[in-house]
């Protein structure tokens, strides 16, 4: 699929903290109906990458990033209302309910209510005991799954998500499978998470970032049809490890 037709495409991307390099010239295309796993040690500099595509971090000069053939700087109502990002936990606001929470992300997008999707996640969480407390006063899962919902209110085309199964429960885990695979089928995902087993299982593809740039792109779609299994697909990424600065980590439950 052509960069213009793709919901994200990324080239170029680099950024700097300081004096170091976290990204170099990161290129990643994310197309309708894909669900993309970054994949890699700790430093790899997979938040820093979603919060460039995102517009929380602003890349070197020279990036390209576009956003259904939009750039964020030149349409960013457009965008911010197709690609929608997940809050972490922490960062969602406390002094606020899920429902209130939820009616503020939906006024932001100029929509009525949460929408089909947010709807189905709200239930598949079992997030309605939940509703009307204070977002402060709920566990780490329950901002979690609210900072989740919140991103598939109104009609987003991509939906960005930094590590969104800490603090889930497993019924909470399988309810999210099963929404996110019916999303993707006609928009896309694109998260960070360290969970191979979960990835190696749902994601459509994923791509290891290590080094400040992407080293490997694995089609799991094939990889799965082919029978390959969860340990041959350690074994694939974890040679890599040596290309980042965190040499001697390795990929199992990291970030």
């Amino acid at each position: 699929m052509s960069a213009d037709a793709a919901l994200l495409s990324v080239h170029g991307l680099s950024f700097h903290y300081g004096a170091t390099r976290v990204l170099d010239g990161v290129a990643l295309d994310v197309d309708p109906g894909e669900w993309v796993c970054l994949y890699g040690p700790n430093g790899a500099g997979k938040s820093t990458l979603l919060h460039c595509i995102v517009g929380l971090a602003h890349p070197d000069p020279g990036a390209r990033v576009l956003h259904a053939g939009r750039a964020l700087e030149d349409d960013p109502v457009a965008v911010r209302r197709a690609t929608h990002f997940a809050v972490g936990p922490d960062d969602v606001p406390g002094e606020l309910s899920p429902a209130q929470y939820l009616e503020l992300v939906a006024s932001a997008h100029g929509v009525v209510g949460p929408g089909r999707v947010a709807s189905g996640l709200i239930e598949g969480f079992a997030l309605g005991p939940h509703m009307h407390k204070r977002l402060s006063r709920c566990s780490l899962g329950t901002r979690q799954k609210a900072a989740i919902v919140a991103a598939f209110v109104g009609q987003p085309s991509l939906v960005v998500l930094d590590e969104p199964f800490n603090g889930l429960d497993a019924e909470s885990l399988m309810a999210a499978k099963r929404i996110f695979s019916d999303f993707a089928r006609t928009g896309a995902i694109l998260m960070a998470s360290h969970g191979i087993e979960i990835v190696a299982e749902w994601c459509s593809r994923i791509d290891h970032l290590a080094g400040g740039r992407i080293r490997d792109r694995i089609d799991l779609v094939d990889w799965r049809a082919r029978g390959r299994s969860v340990r041959a697909l350690e074994e694939q990424l974890l040679p890599r490890r040596e290309l980042g600065a965190d040499a001697q980590t390795t990929l199992r439950g990291t970030v």
